[in-house]
């Protein structure tokens, strides 16, 4: 080799990598904005949760094991999805709409120094099998091939980690956008494994054994002892020796239990692994009450453990879009000593969860009592309040009225800690 192509492969190199650098450079150009595309979502009001209940049931009566039922969702139906996604998941400005015959999903996602990633897609006409979507990130458009790409890889990695689904191309077998409406036939299953994968792919399962172990000691114990509290149960399933109490994944088993017992459908929908637990140990000889109730008993079990599994946003969220849907009529009304439960449960879950006050949390666990599952001062919150009621005196769930209310739930709550 001449010492002359010994120098130009150095510099062939150095151009490649600028070119590349280049290209990388103007790819976040194109992608990064310096402004949000979508606005902030407004609070979801009972409307809002009774569209996007209408829209879930719709996607619910797709699931079927040899049928692809055809199934609507309008304008508003999406909508107010849109306005869940963003409450339960902390993204704010993200939506979802169907308008003058364009089905489009935005979001807008902050990033560092206050830059923006602005994403969309769009869905136009009538397809068969997997549509063409109109795709774009910041400036820059995805080719739809790309997008069917990325679909497909997202679904082959799903089924390699069990995910029951049908093959990829029968999933759409036909999807139109007409002028306010979005009509599908989807090849859903009625159960594909999805929230299990979820779960257990973000690290948030509880131990399976351990789970069932306490459990079991539960409904033994309930055999003997013929309890019928929260309060009792709690103290049950927390008592543990000095050197297994307090540990997370303790903890997180321990919540998982209580659900199970409390609200055993509930809990294996949010964890179908716990369903064999059910015939294994039995199931309670007596419902279980706080203050003297079954349904606070349920909000506290089930909003714990939607927190140990989803997160705090996910937990929040699904506990006051209850309310709101209680508010409408029909219902039995807005309560905030529902949402008083729903919080102790959260807020004593958030504790058990974290590492730094794990052990303390197990052990006051271990010997709560009624007043601090759920002090008596908070059985005289407001309740029974209809749509109309809640909006005159609270307005929306972002309020400040509204703020104020959960602050006094709050300290309340707190000053049992102390």
């Amino acid at each position: 080799m001449t010492r002359t192509d010994q120098s130009t492969r150095p510099r062939i190199w150095k151009r490649a990598f600028a070119a590349f650098a280049g290209l990388f450079v103007l790819t976040l150009f194109l992608a990064i904005d310096a402004s949000p595309d979508t606005p902030v979502q407004q609070a979801p009001t009972a409307r809002d949760v009774e569209k996007a209940q209408s829209a879930f049931r719709a996607w619910k009566s797709a699931q079927a094991e040899d049928a692809a039922p055809e199934i609507a969702f309008d304008n508003a139906m999406l909508t107010a999805a849109g306005v869940l996604i963003s409450d339960g998941t902390g993204y704010e400005r993200a939506s979802l709409s169907v308008k003058d015959g364009v089905a489009r999903g935005t979001a807008s996602i902050a990033l560092p120094f206050g830059l923006w990633l602005n994403g969309s897609a769009g869905l136009t006409g009538e397809h068969r099998g997997f549509p063409e979507v109109d795709a774009q990130v910041g400036s820059l458009p995805i080719p739809s091939f790309l997008v069917e790409l990325g679909a497909r890889t997202a679904y082959h990695l799903l089924r390699r980690r069990g995910a029951n689904l049908r093959p990829f191309d029968d999933l759409v077998q036909h999807i139109a956008i007409e002028r306010e409406t979005v009509v599908a036939s989807l090849a859903i299953p009625s159960s594909t494994g999805l929230v299990q994968e979820y779960v257990q792919a973000s690290g948030t399962s509880a131990d399976p054994r351990l789970t069932q172990a306490l459990y079991c000691r539960a409904i033994e114990a309930q055999k003997r002892e013929g309890f019928a509290t929260l309060p009792e149960l709690v103290r049950v399933v927390f008592t543990q020796s000095e050197r297994t109490s307090g540990d997370v994944a303790h903890n997180r088993a321990a919540l998982a239990a209580l659900a199970l017992f409390v609200v055993p459908g509930e809990a294996q929908t949010i964890s179908p692994a716990l369903t064999p637990m059910l015939d294994d140990c039995g199931r309670p000889a007596a419902s279980i009450t706080l203050r003297g109730r079954d349904d606070l008993a349920k909000h506290w079990a089930l909003s714990a453990q939607l927190l140990a599994t989803f997160g705090d946003d996910a937990a929040l969220g699904l506990g006051q879009w209850k309310e709101l849907k209680d508010s409408l009529d029909g219902g039995s009304g807005f309560s905030f000593v529902d949402l008083a439960a729903d919080r102790s449960g959260l807020l004593h879950a958030r504790m058990a969860l974290d590492p730094n006050e794990a052990h303390s949390a197990a052990v006051r666990l271990s010997r709560i009592r009624q007043e601090g599952l759920l002090p008596i001062s908070l059985m005289r919150a407001p309740e029974g309040l209809s749509e109309g009621e809640f909006v005159a005196t609270y307005g929306t769930i972002d309020s400040r009225r509204y703020e104020a209310a959960i602050r006094t739930i709050d300290e309340a709550l707190r000053r049992e800690l102390r």
